[in-house]
């Protein structure tokens, strides 16, 4: 029933990309990982 939805809104609103525009999604996995970065990792000190 969701789907539906974003569809019909598609039409009124257009999504797209916030950080490179690719149509049909709020944001794509590329730009997501500049976003976040790489996972959390352990770190030691020296």
């Amino acid at each position: 029933m969701r789907r539906w939805w974003q569809e019909i809104s598609g039409l009124v609103l257009p999504i797209a990309c916030g950080g490179c525009g690719l149509p049909r999604t709020p944001l794509c996995e590329e730009c997501a990982q500049e976003l976040y970065g790489p996972g959390a990792r352990r770190a030691r000190p020296l």
